[in-house]
Parts: C-alpha cells; structure tokens; sequence
C-alpha cells in the first residue's frame, strides 16, 4: 500500500511500495539428444540438440544444477550423444521445453517436437 508523505518542500509526495528481494534462481535440468560434437568443457553448449526428459522431477539451486550437470557430463558411462543442460527457471514463461523440443544454439528453442525420421 503507498502512503502519502508530506516533502521537505510542502509537498505530498507518495511513497513507493519495496521491491522483496529477489529470490535465488532455480534450474531444471535437462537431458538432450545431440548431434555428433566435440565438447571441450563439462558445461559446454550443443550447437543443436533435441529435449529429451526433464533429469529430475523437481528444480535445482544453482549449485546443484551446476554439480548434477557435471557429474553426469564427465561420466565415463555417459552415452556418447547424451547431454546434460541446465536451464533457468524463469516465472514468465515464452516457451516451456518438453521432451522432443528442438534447441538450436543460434536461435530459440521452438516448444515444437522434432518430427523423427527412422
């Protein structure tokens, strides 16, 4: 609720309501399909690859995003086209990954599923 102040000046001016501090980000973690690549870091983004499943029913800390990928990225039993990502957990959402969504590191991901061809 605003309340009206009386300025220095005689003036009324009116208060503005304080912002609540903002909340530490979340991540949901996906696992992608890719195309054959050759990533040179743990983190490293796949220039196109498809959605496939949410990692974890639930969202993560930064931390623990950041570790979950990680540890899933160097594991030797890793399928070789198998990939982890991190997203940011945003409240207006434009688009919502879901399994079969394209990424494309160029552009945005379309929510659209990739048509599979055998």
């Amino acid at each position: 609720m605003r309340q009206r102040r009386q300025g220095s000046d005689g003036t009324n001016r009116q208060e503005q309501p304080r912002a609540r501090p903002a909340s530490p980000p979340r991540f949901r973690v996906w696992i992608l399909h890719c195309e054959p690549w050759k990533p040179r870091h743990w983190d490293d983004v796949p220039p196109r690859a498809i959605a496939l499943e949410p990692a974890e029913a639930g969202c993560f800390s930064a931390r623990e995003a950041r570790d979950y990928v990680e540890g899933f990225n160097t594991s030797p039993e890793r399928p070789p086209r198998l990939w982890a990502m991190r997203v940011p957990i945003r409240w207006q959402v434009d688009v919502e990954l879901r399994p079969g969504a394209v990424l494309d590191s160029r552009r945005r991901a379309s929510g659209r599923a990739a048509k599979r061809t055998a």
